[in-house]
């Protein structure tokens, strides 16, 4: 056995509290209409500190004016999802904005011809890799409408942080205490194959674990069978750690350790890293569910 070496626990602790904590104000006052309007505004500024540090990570010396359109692009699509979610006439607004703020990206680079391209293309995917997870977020909160309305939100984002974060959690502590062959060293070089192997049957575990307790108070709206359990933790498990390591390679890239200076924390990117990738699981799973 290895000698574990514990000294990043503090932020991990410090991640997973915050994380327990927003999942228990949720499950207390998501329902309540200023708690919904405080919760976009919120989620829309996280997103818009998450633009910013993604723009720090793809080019040393942005363009202020380009900058200022990515956040308001991302912050903006977040208002116009919960616009959308809570009146049925601004429906289309999310795709309306989406198609805004593209022709905007363009139309900004038609006298900035030199580096188009690639500023474009980065700039679309921090949309889709940051405020997209994001969106589907608030989407899966207030599902309780039309097909959805048997499904509690609630539930579902306890799910998700849950056994997204137990994954981190069973993976950090089984790599230091048991791990010896690296995942990936050049990416994340405390990683192992270990500690990857207890994160992914640490989400399973979890996954069925709240599947069973969720039987046991015989809670109607939260639809899950037992088989849909364990293959749905197994997907969580994986791509919670492949959001973790996307995160890395930007960073690496970068040659930086944290993609902001929160004590404890790191940045938003670093909190959210591997909800990024299970938000859009988690999603799909419950469009396809209804």
């Amino acid at each position: 056995m290895n000698k574990a070496n514990f000294q990043d626990l503090t932020k991990r602790l410090i991640s997973s509290s915050l994380s327990i904590m927003c999942v228990i104000i949720l499950l207390t006052f998501a329902m309540e209409i200023s708690v919904k309007v405080i919760l976009s505004i919120l989620l829309s500024f996280i997103a818009g500190v998450g633009m910013w540090e993604y723009i720090q990570l793809i080019e040393q010396h942005p363009r202020k004016w380009f900058r200022v359109i990515l956040i308001g692009f991302s912050a903006g699509l977040v208002c116009t999802v919960y616009l959308s979610l809570t009146f049925s006439g601004f429906i289309v607004l999310p795709w309306v904005w989406l198609f805004l703020g593209t022709a905007v990206l363009f139309f900004y680079h038609f006298n900035k011809i030199q580096g188009a391209l690639t500023a474009i293309a980065t700039g679309l995917l921090g949309v889709c890799y940051i405020a997209l997870p994001i969106c589907l977020l608030l989407s899966i909160l207030y599902l309780d409408k039309g097909n959805f309305q048997y499904q509690d939100g609630r539930l579902w984002i306890a799910y998700l942080v849950i056994v997204t974060k137990v994954t981190d959690i069973a993976g950090y502590f089984g790599g230091k205490l048991w791990g010896k062959k690296k995942l990936a060293p050049v990416l994340s070089p405390h990683k192992t194959i270990t500690g990857a192997v207890c994160g992914f049957f640490g989400a399973i575990l979890f996954s069925v674990l709240f599947y069973f307790v969720m039987e046991s108070f015989s809670v109607v709206k939260f639809r899950l069978q037992l088989f849909e359990s364990l293959w749905l933790g197994a997907l969580i498990g994986l791509f919670s750690q492949l959001g973790d390591l996307a995160e890395s390679l930007l960073k690496r890239d970068k040659g930086i350790k944290d993609s902001n200076q929160i004590p404890g924390i790191g940045g938003v990117l670093d909190l959210f890293d591997s909800l990024l990738f299970t938000i859009p699981i988690v999603f799909l799973f419950l469009l396809v569910h209804r």
